[in-house]
């Protein structure tokens, strides 16, 4: 015999699991602003988990029973992908001059926004035109394997440096919350 979760509670663990994920790379972008580095951070799970976002918020949006809380998600994450990928450039070693960092990251991260936007809109047209198969493996498939490989550089980074420093753990507890909430959703 099964007990359904009360609705209320289904929807405040819905909730839950959304605004982690969207807020979940917030800690990164904070850490790296205030060192003004970068350093520590795997840049390629950044960009998996960026192309990730994107391809998931296509196929969100896509979908024929679409949630726009769910497709918002995904695209403020890939913002802040985006945000993350601009602090690499604009916190390099090489770079002299920090006093114009932000604007590096203001132009760098919004020239990133604007084609990962176009890439989203060609994909959610791609994602209509396609067999629903199709669309699940590139959508839905495919972005979650990027996320779960995307944590093997971050942990190479680790390992090769003998060393934590410059990665965020509010990351891995945004991460831990919200996936432990829209695990209880499902069960």
């Amino acid at each position: 015999m099964s007990m359904a979760m009360p609705e209320w509670l289904v929807l405040v663990l819905g909730i839950t699991g959304i605004v982690c994920f969207m807020l979940m790379m917030v800690p990164q972008i904070h850490k790296n602003w205030r060192s003004q580095s970068t350093d520590g951070m795997s840049l390629a799970l950044v960009v998996m988990w960026h192309v990730s976002a994107v391809l998931s918020t296509a196929y969100f949006a896509a979908s024929p029973n679409n949630s726009v809380a769910v497709s918002l998600s995904f695209a403020v994450f890939a913002v802040c992908c985006g945000v993350c990928e601009a602090q690499v450039v604009a916190y390099r070693p090489s770079r002299t001059n920090e006093k114009n960092s932000c604007c590096v990251v203001l132009g760098v991260s919004s020239l990133l926004h604007a084609v990962s936007a176009a890439v989203a809109c060609a994909l959610f047209a791609a994602f209509r035109a396609m067999p629903a198969d199709a669309t699940y493996v590139v959508g839905n498939v495919l972005p979650s394997i990027l996320f779960s490989l995307g944590f093997l550089p971050q942990m190479y980074e680790f390992i090769s440096r003998r060393s934590v420093q410059g990665y965020s753990f509010g990351v891995t507890v945004f991460d831990l919350v919200g996936s432990s909430a829209n695990t209880a959703v499902i069960f």
